[in-house]
């Protein structure tokens, strides 16, 4: 007989372990980190910056909204969303109250993929893969962003648990149908997970015995998926013309979605390794772990299925941060395999204090302070252009008003550049586009001389060069300086409308004007001279006037 290992004062440490385990492993423990970890995340809600993707996603609601649809497919958030921009406050505010739907959407992935985990192994596991999936770096930050994502994630988890956890027949098929076909009609990037839909339905098919069965149930499952599509897309699509714009849209994302080669974002991949090391850890452990657990070959193949969307951070293009929180749902449900391991040598407490820590962590260090910023400037834009107005900007920043270029994220702008998109030059030729928002670096360098302007196109970059100048803050206006010595200098002017003279009184196409009058002026070249020996200034606009308080300082971006 074995004698047992004795600890301090002669207690058996066997002992004390048994006398601990309803402790350190009693299901409470993960489901309580699980709900602290979501309340801190719905601060975050409220609290962390607008990301310009976001900006984008509800300029494309409050297009819809005055009747523009840009295009059928990819934009059915903008009919859920159509009564945000009849709200007071500000884009910043609505889109927080978006985010609020948001997150109830990943509160629908938590129980998911709680529910997925614990069909193969036990209810506590579940609670810690959601856990795990929730305190990852970028699904902490990003799992309630105002994108697509969160929907089609909640969507698409809710078929794999209809096929995972029920007995797919009847209403469940019909179910199954709708919501593949509602979240592809929010995005097709849902082809991803077909790994995890194929393991499931391998395993199923092998649990009830390879019959038929399954086969004519899966097939009346996508029927039903066309025929829940066919509907979506014709009332979305109702009484829009747009040449051809679907069949655009799936060429473009198409062309762009798959990649050979090295990950252009493989810097953010480094990134979130060190913002989820735990759950990263737990990745790596999953092969061996698959392969030492006891389940059966089928529910083996099932758990490959659900670990392969994975894959796609090496082919997928768009891998940015947001990403994380629509491919890991079925990793994690994968990875109960070796967290299941970990809880039943360690208890439940041991991974879900690990996870709660890192959620936490992330959650101290987050700059809560840049939102209120880009509160603030939204609420200047609006008092300087109480009529709205036209600009250029990085990612449409005042979503209610007239973005007039391109959504210039790194793979808007190869567009731009490749001639995909109007150069902002010709849009100046065709309307009045008065003001620059310069939030982003890319504006930032574009307005200094030396810079070579790489992401805009030279005759734009020279344009923007020549027409705009600061007014307040990141808002540059469309004017001109007139130097003390200038005679009859023959000047371009993009930007037809009402200038505000200032500083010293000018000749304008051989009428004098003094400081405070207002010049019409139509777009072309017109000759300008100063007179008295001072320096004058064109501003367009009526008497436009700056907000009494000083800008808001930078940055106005938390970025990836």
């Amino acid at each position: 007989m074995t004698s047992p290992s004795y600890g301090v004062k002669g207690k058996p440490v066997s002992r004390i372990a048994d006398a601990l385990r309803p402790l350190v492993d009693a299901p409470y423990i993960p489901l309580v980190a699980l709900v602290l970890v979501a309340l801190i995340q719905l601060q975050l809600v409220f609290d962390r910056a607008i990301n310009w993707d976001e900006f984008h996603f509800y300029r494309q609601v409050e297009l819809f909204a005055k009747g523009t649809l840009e295009y059928p497919l990819q934009t059915l958030h903008v009919r859920v969303f159509q009564w945000l921009p009849g709200l007071d406050g500000t884009g910043v505010d609505h889109i927080v109250i978006a985010r609020i739907f948001m997150f109830a959407c990943e509160i629908f992935t938590l129980c998911g993929i709680t529910l997925l985990a614990t069909r193969f192994t036990n209810l506590k596991t579940g609670f810690i893969c959601a856990l795990a999936y929730l305190s990852s770096g970028f699904v902490m930050q990003h799992g309630f962003s105002f994108r697509t994502d969160p929907i089609i994630t909640a969507l698409t988890m809710g078929a794999l648990c209809i096929l995972g956890c029920t007995r797919f027949r009847g209403v469940w098929l019909a179910l199954f149908g709708a919501l593949i076909a509602a979240a592809a009609m929010f995005s097709i990037k849902i082809v991803l997970w077909a790994p995890a839909f194929a393991g499931l339905a391998w395993w199923r098919w092998n649990e009830e015995g390879q019959g038929v069965s399954l086969m004519l149930r899966v097939m009346l499952a996508t029927l039903f998926t066309a025929l829940f599509f066919a509907v979506i897309y014709l009332y979305h699509s109702a009484g829009v013309t747009v040449d051809d714009s679907a069949g655009k849209v799936l060429q473009n994302s198409a062309g762009k979605m798959f990649f050979f080669g090295i990950p252009i974002y493989w810097a953010l991949m480094l990134k979130f390794v060190s913002m989820s090391e735990v759950l990263v850890l737990t990745i790596l452990c999953f092969p061996v772990a698959l392969y030492a657990s006891r389940l059966n070959k089928h529910a083996k193949v099932a758990m490959v299925g659900l670990f392969l969307p994975l894959s796609a951070l090496f082919f997928y293009f768009n891998t940015l941060p947001y990403f994380y929180a629509f491919m890991l749902p079925p990793v994690v449900v994968a990875c109960s395999v070796p967290l299941s391991m970990l809880r039943d040598r360690y208890g439940a407490a041991l991974p879900a204090i690990a996870f709660f820590a890192m959620a936490f962590g992330l959650w101290v260090k987050e700059d809560q302070g840049v939102i209120d910023r880009q509160r603030e400037l939204q609420a200047a834009a609006h008092t300087i252009f109480p009529e709205g107005v036209s600009y250029f900007d990085f990612s449409g920043f005042l979503p209610d008003q007239d973005k007039s270029n391109a959504f210039m994220t790194l793979w808007g702008t190869e567009i731009y550049l490749k001639g995909g998109a109007p150069s902002m030059k010709s849009v100046m030729a065709q309307k009045p586009v008065p003001l620059v928002i310069e939030l982003d670096d890319m504006f930032t360098a574009m307005f200094q001389p030396d810079d070579p302007a790489s992401y805009f196109l030279p005759q734009d970059a020279a344009a923007l060069r020549d027409t705009y100048q600061p007014f307040w803050g990141p808002f540059w206006l469309a004017g001109k300086t007139v130097a003390s010595d200038a005679q009859q200098a023959n000047v371009e002017f993009l930007v037809p409308g009402p200038y505000t003279l200032s500083g010293g009184a000018i000749e304008f196409d051989g009428r004098r004007a003094y400081p405070g009058d207002v010049i019409a002026i139509d777009r072309g070249r017109h000759r300008l001279s100063a007179l008295e020996g001072k320096e004058a200034h064109l501003t367009w606009g009526d008497h436009l006037k700056k907000p009494e308080q000083a800008p808001p300082p930078r940055p106005y971006w938390t970025y990836f």
